[in-house]
């Protein structure tokens, strides 16, 4: 976050009545602590409590500051959100006017949209030419129709470098725009800007207003990198983007149902069976933000996720995301192993794919059927105490919490009445590191059952972004003796501002790095801290990126991030530090502790500029 856009954002949380701004959309009774229902998730009695400068639910969790409140209920991005809360308590935030005039973002925005729209049309008419006789073949190989190879926008990029390139500088686009929104790329040998996408099938990616944001492309020959999507930019965002949506939302409505899918391929081939309330992922876990879109259009999804490992990891981490939106069913369908939503649909035909999806079971039965298929049966009481309880206290529907409890019961072995005692200690807030009373027994012995975990530990954490999240990429996909586990560890503990549970999960996988194996050879089973739901959605993302962290000198681009900290640790002094002289300064303090101020700042600097100072 830049300086500016955080000032704004302490000049608006001080200056903004929290419990005035909760209460426009939350009933508060305004006691000493303001309280009133949860506005995320249902409930009848209030557990939703407003305080000087932080909201908290002690039923779902949600918690925030009055930034955060408006981001969730009215659905913005954080500088939208500040703009909001400046404009509606007419507080002054220049820095918002000044970032909307020097980078242009509308102008900029409607300028990649046409770009994008103009490579389509060029992508779409290369497909029908000549060229493009074999990929046509490919196609039709796959059961698209003519009308459907159209209809769906399937193109085709050249296979010369520049061709595209070439084609929108003579229509006067800027390279600068080709490269943010991935139509090109530049070499790092010659600095030359050559096409993104290069003897390629591509597959547009429209936002929920049906205007291009990205492209997909996938190879037809033997390319390692079979798919390429385009990079994240200001129009696209991989994790929050639903392909298709924009086309199924309709049908959604008309037949009461989404079938969510991986990839494009999937549910472009489920659209030529005559399944056209299928959207995709994009190959990301289902968030909680898909399934927001998902609800305005229909109270229930269908997960047709691949047969692989991935893709049941992908479904049972979906859970935690089903939970946050009780009033939308979601149920799972299992295809076979190493089966996909298109292969299956080819291979077996429109009317199995049906009765897949009519016979899919509801999300947390099929979830906790699979994850006691895949536990040693000594493992299952602590299973059931830091997984399934946690996932029934977030039931809010009293019958379906106790439909659950007999479910988990009589596949687990473990008497309900154990079950619902844990539980209703874990509901009323046990402390943590107390164990609970009771235990849990199978009909052969009696197995102490886990201390419950606090509400706390199951707070939301904040996502992983930037360095960060690569350093735990790096480490994820590395192999023993790449990297020095203990620098790696010691550094993450002194430096990194993460939650507790992120640092818990980084020393898992260095562990396992120093024990011989390798971290993303482990399943998410064998890392006890990715019992909390945000940790195994990491896991997935971590997992499913391998490409992207398959590198070559590992150590060496760890090192690289690490500096990367260690400067902004000192630009963050530097910062602190000349605050604290502007202060002395007009005060009229010593000035021996001015000169030492001083020297301190200089020192800091000379870290920055020497070579390797800050590493």
């Amino acid at each position: 976050m830049s300086g500016s856009l955080d000032d704004v954002k302490q000049r608006i949380l001080t200056r903004v009545p929290l419990a005035d701004l909760v209460g426009e959309t939350v009933q508060l009774d305004r006691g000493t602590t303001p309280k009133g229902c949860c506005p995320f998730h249902a409930e009848k009695s209030g557990s939703f409590y407003v305080y000087p400068n932080r909201y908290y639910c002690y039923g779902c969790k949600a918690g925030g500051d009055a930034i955060e409140f408006v981001r969730k209920t009215q659905g913005l991005g954080f500088v939208e959100a500040l703009r909001f809360l400046a404009g509606r308590y007419n507080i002054e935030a220049t820095e918002l006017d000044e970032a909307d005039r020097q980078f242009g973002r509308q102008k900029e925005e409607a300028s990649l949209f046409e770009m994008l729209a103009v490579a389509q049309d060029y992508f779409s008419e290369l497909l029908w030419t000549p060229a493009g006789e074999e990929t046509r073949a490919y196609l039709t190989g796959r059961g698209y129709s003519a009308d459907s190879i159209k209809d769906y926008g399937f193109g085709l990029t050249p296979e010369e470098s520049f061709g595209l390139v070439r084609f929108l500088r003579s229509k006067n686009f800027r390279e600068a725009d080709m490269i943010e929104a991935s139509l090109a790329t530049k070499s790092t040998r010659d600095n030359r800007t050559f096409d993104f996408f290069r003897s390629r099938i591509t597959i547009p990616i429209r936002d929920g207003q049906g205007r291009i944001i990205a492209f997909g492309g996938r190879t037809t020959d033997n390319n390692p990198a079979k798919y390429l999507n385009s990079r994240d930019s200001v129009l696209f965002d991989k994790s929050n983007t639903l392909y298709g949506f924009d086309r199924a939302r309709k049908v959604m409505r008309q037949r009461g149902r989404a079938i969510l899918v991986e990839g494009y391929m999937d549910t472009l081939q489920l659209w030529q069976s005559g399944f056209p309330e299928t959207v995709a992922c994009l190959g990301t876990s289902f968030t909680e933000y898909h399934l927001k879109q998902l609800k305005h259009a229909t109270s229930k999804v269908v997960l047709l996720l691949d047969g692989d490992e991935a893709g049941q990891r992908a479904t049972l981490a979906a859970v935690n995301v089903a939970l946050s939106a009780p009033d939308v069913h979601v149920v799972a369908a299992k295809l076979p192993h190493k089966e996909d939503p298109d292969s299956f649909v080819r291979k077996n035909g429109v009317d199995a794919l049906e009765d897949l999806c009519s016979k899919a079971e509801d999300l947390l039965d099929f979830a906790i059927r699979e994850k006691l298929t895949q536990t040693h049966g000594l493992a299952i009481p602590e299973l059931v105490s830091k997984e399934f309880i946690p996932w029934l206290s977030k039931v809010p529907d009293r019958m379906q919490r106790s439909y659950l409890m007999g479910r988990i019961a009589t596949l687990a072995g473990i008497p309900s009445s154990d079950i619902e005692l844990s539980l209703n200690q874990l509901m009323r807030g046990a402390v943590a590191g107390k164990p609970i009373a009771g235990s849990m027994q199978t009909s052969e012995n009696k197995i102490p059952v886990q201390k419950a975990a606090s509400p706390d530990r199951y707070r939301k954490l904040k996502s992983l972004t930037g360095p960060i999240y690569e350093i735990f990429g790096l480490v994820m996909h590395a192999n023993p003796g790449e990297i020095d586990t203990e620098t790696v560890s010691g550094f993450a503990s002194s430096h990194l501002q993460i939650e507790p549970e992120y640092l818990e999960f980084l020393r898992e996988m260095l562990a396992t790095l120093a024990g011989g194996n390798a971290p993303a050879e482990r399943t998410i089973g064998q890392f006890r801290s990715t019992v909390h739901p945000d940790l195994v959605r990491l896991y997935d993302q971590l997992i499913l990126a391998k490409k992207a962290f398959a590198v070559a000198g590992r150590a060496a681009s760890i090192i690289k991030l690490f500096r990367h900290f260690e400067e902004h640790r000192i630009r963050t002094s530097i910062h602190t530090l000349k605050t604290e002289l502007s202060r002395l300064t007009t005060s009229g303090a010593d000035e021996q502790d001015i000169r030492q101020i001083m020297k301190n700042i200089m020192d800091l600097n000379r870290q920055l500029s020497s070579p390797g100072g800050s590493a």
